[in-house]
């Protein structure tokens, strides 16, 4: 069975890639290109900047694939 859900390193450089590159995403978040630059580097979307950069890029990238300890399935137990 193949999984559609990617590594969070991959779908951290993807998210940025189709944000329009570290520069765009920071400005459209209204933060720091370094901050971007920092995901990129450390492959992973602060919990807090999930949404809104998946809704930025249209959903392509999912909450579930940026973050899964935070928005996947087994995160969601017992709440």
């Amino acid at each position: 069975m193949q999984s559609t859900t990617r590594v969070p390193q991959e779908a951290t450089r993807l998210a940025i890639a189709l944000g329009g590159g570290q520069a765009s995403v920071a400005k459209a978040l209204k933060i720091k290109r370094q901050a971007v630059w920092k995901w990129d580097r450390q492959g992973r979307v602060p919990a807090d900047k999930v949404l809104i950069l998946c809704s930025l890029v249209a959903h392509q990238v999912t909450p579930q694939q940026l973050r899964p300890d935070v928005f996947g399935h087994h995160a969601s137990r017992g709440r």
